[in-house]
C-alpha cells in the first residue's frame, strides 16, 4: 500500500479524511486509502493517532487474485511494510477481537493503482466489501480529491451537515439501491443498534418483521433506481406503533446518484421533554402532564401513567396550555418537539 519503510517520515504524509471516514462508515471505522496520481500518492487515514496493538495474527494475507466477477477491486495481501504503516496510521488504543485487516486494490487509468486497507469484523464477506468499494470508489476518490483543495471548517458545507444531522433526534441513513449503508448519523446509529424498526444485517439494512423488509427493501430500490420518492411505515416491534420512513433520491453536487436517504424521526426523551417545559415556566406538576401530552395519549391515558384523576390531569393540562401560550395539545406538542431537538444542538 505505501511502499515505504515504516519510519516516521513515510508514514507523515498520511492525512486524515473525514471524507474517507464518512464513506467507509458504512462498512467500518478504521481504514486506510492511497490513491494513486500522476504528481504523487495521496495517502489518507480515516483516524490519525496512537498506533493500535497491530500484530501478526490480526492481518489477513490470503490473496484471491484478481475479482471473478465483474468489478473493479481485487483483494491484495498486506506486506510487512504496509502493516507497519497501518499501525502507525489507524487510530485505537487495541485490536477489536477476531477483526482483521484486509486489503483491496482498483486499477484506474493511466496505469496507476488505488490501495486501500481496511480493519474489518469477522463476519464481512470479502465479495461484500468488493462490491461496495466497486459502487462507492467514483465518489470517494473525487470527494477525497475535493476535500484536499478546502479548508477542513465550518465554511465546508456537507461536513457542517452531517455535524448538525449527528445532533439531531431524526436518524439519517444513506443507502444503495440493495439496501448496503454508505453512512449514518447518530441518531441512526442508536435506532439500528436497538433494531426496534431498523437494523442492519449481513445484507445491508432490515426492517424488524420479514414482510416489512421486503416493503422497504423494495422501496428502497425503486427510489434508487429513478423511482419517486416515498413514505414507508414501519411497525415498532416493542411498542407496535407505526413509524414513518421517508426516502429520497440522494443528490451528489446536485446530480442524483443511485443513493437514496432514508430518514427517520426519533422521539424525544421524554426526560427531556419534561425538562423543558419546566424551563418554560411549567411547575413539577405541570411539565409531567407536558410530557404525556406530547406522546399523543388521551387524557384517560395519560391521568392513569400519572397517577392521577382524569379531572385533575385535565386542570394541570388547562394551565400548561394557558402558559405556554398555545392554542390546544397539537400545538403545544409541536413546540416541545422541536424545541427539544433544537435542544441538542446546544
Amino acid at each position: 500500500m505505501v511502499g515505504e519503510s515504516a519510519s516516521a517520515d513515510a508514514v507523515a504524509p498520511f492525512l486524515e479524511s473525514q471524507a474517507l471516514r464518512r464513506l467507509l462508515s458504512g462498512i467500518t471505522q478504521r481504514g486506510v486509502a492511497v490513491l494513486d496520481r500522476p504528481e504523487g500518492p495521496l495517502k489518507l487515514a480515516t483516524y490519525l493517532a496512537a498506533p493500535p496493538a497491530l500484530t501478526d495474527s490480526c492481518l489477513d494475507s490470503a490473496v484471491s487474485g484478481p475479482n471473478d466477477e465483474a468489478g473493479l477491486f481485487h483483494d491484495i495481501a498486506l506486506t510487512g511494510e504496509e502493516a507497519a504503516a497501518l499501525a502507525a496510521s489507524a487510530a485505537g488504543a487495541g485490536h477489536p477481537a477476531g477483526h482483521r485487516w484486509r486489503g483491496f486494490a482498483c486499477a484506474i487509468r493511466g496505469g496507476l493503482e488505488d490501495r486501500v486497507a481496511l480493519e474489518l469484523a469477522p463476519d464481512i464477506d470479502a465479495r461484500l466489501v468488493r462490491s461496495f468499494l466497486d459502487t462507492i470508489w467514483p465518489v470517494l476518490r473525487e470527494d477525497c480529491f475535493a476535500e484536499l483543495h478546502r479548508s477542513a471548517t465550518a465554511d465546508d458545507a456537507e461536513t457542517l451537515l452531517w455535524t448538525v444531522l449527528d445532533r439531531l433526534d431524526v436518524a439519517v441513513m444513506i443507502l444503495d439501491g440493495k439496501g448496503l449503508m454508505y453512512r449514518v448519523n447518530a441518531a441512526g446509529g442508536r435506532m439500528l443498534e436497538d433494531g426496534s424498526i431498523l437494523k442492519r444485517g449481513r445484507g445491508g439494512v432490515f426492517a424488524a418483521s420479514d414482510e416489512e423488509s421486503r416493503l422497504f427493501r423494495a422501496a428502497v430500490a425503486r427510489c434508487a433506481e429513478g423511482g419517486e420518492a416515498a413514505t414507508v411505515f414501519l411497525t415498532h416491534k416493542e411498542t407496535g406503533r407505526r413509524r414513518p420512513l421517508s426516502i429520497s433520491r440522494y443528490m451528489h453536487e446536485g446530480e442524483a446518484t443511485r443513493f437514496v436517504v432514508v430518514t427517520v424521526p426519533q422521539p424525544p426523551d421524554p426526560a427531556r421533554i419534561e425538562a423543558l417545559a419546566r424551563q418554560l415556566g411549567l411547575t413539577r406538576a405541570e411539565a409531567r402532564v407536558a410530557q404525556l401530552m406530547q406522546l399523543g395519549l388521551s387524557n384517560r391515558n395519560a391521568a392513569k401513567i400519572a397517577g392521577v384523576s382524569e379531572a385533575t390531569f385535565a386542570t394541570y393540562a388547562k394551565r400548561a396550555l394557558s402558559k405556554l401560550d398555545v392554542q390546544g395539545r397539537a400545538e403545544m406538542a409541536q413546540l416541545l418537539t422541536w424545541q427539544a431537538t433544537v435542544g441538542r444542538l446546544s
